[in-house]
């Protein structure tokens, strides 16, 4: 089902508009450095210090775990890397 078609929104020729297939992912992306760019001035005030200290744990844990697939430490980190995508962007 395409979005036009969910919300009922009438298309003419003259349209070039991006109508995606909902429940399709599509090959868009985010840009997740963005949220960085004015960070002082946003909700998303301190993210980038909190970005490096999860990526920094997880590091952490790995080498806590010396490469054995079966410690703790690696499995854990293994589970925190485990980043799904939010559902409803579908944007793979």
């Amino acid at each position: 089902m395409l979005f036009s078609e969910h919300f009922r929104i009438k298309k003419s020729e003259n349209d070039v508009w991006f109508d995606p297939i909902l429940f399709t992912d599509t090959k868009l992306f985010i840009d997740p450095f963005l949220i960085f760019d004015n960070e002082g001035q946003s909700k998303f005030s301190g993210s980038h210090a909190e970005v490096v200290q999860f990526f920094d744990f997880v590091f952490k844990l790995i080498a806590q775990s010396q490469g054995n697939a079966s410690s703790p430490h690696w499995k854990q980190a293994i589970t925190l890397l485990e980043l799904g995508e939010v559902y409803e962007l579908c944007i793979g």
